[in-house]
């Protein structure tokens, strides 16, 4: 297998203006990159906040960034990886399926008061 095989294929591209396309293509996926791993932190712990009643998310960043980081290092191998793959196509299915219907077996058994709100 390849290891990257857009940047193998950019690489076979011929431009006339530019030799290399894939040195163009690098830092605009590194942006988008950074980008969405900041996004996903600061979400994380912006819920942590939440869920754990406090008022700010500052004490866990570093939590987060951590366990974030020790998750990124686990696999290291191509079957680690293949693993790990599967297990989050499972989680996938237990936090999208699963979890919803825990949620409305909860609704509909939560009786709710006559003109207040939930």
């Amino acid at each position: 297998m390849i290891p990257e095989p857009v940047i193998y294929l950019v690489k076979s591209l011929n431009f006339y203006i530019v030799d290399r396309a894939d040195i163009l293509f690098l830092p605009i996926w590194s942006i988008t990159l950074v980008c969405s791993i900041v996004s996903y932190c600061y979400a994380a712990s912006i819920g942590l906040s939440v869920l754990l009643s406090r008022k700010s998310h500052k004490n866990f960043t570093p939590f987060v960034k951590i366990s974030t980081y020790m998750i990124a290092l686990a696999p290291v191998t191509p079957a680690g990886i293949h693993l790990f793959d599967i297990a989050a196509t499972y989680a996938s299915y237990v936090f999208i399926a699963g979890l919803s219907m825990v949620l409305l077996m909860i609704s509909l058994f939560m009786k709710r008061k006559a003109g207040g709100l939930a």
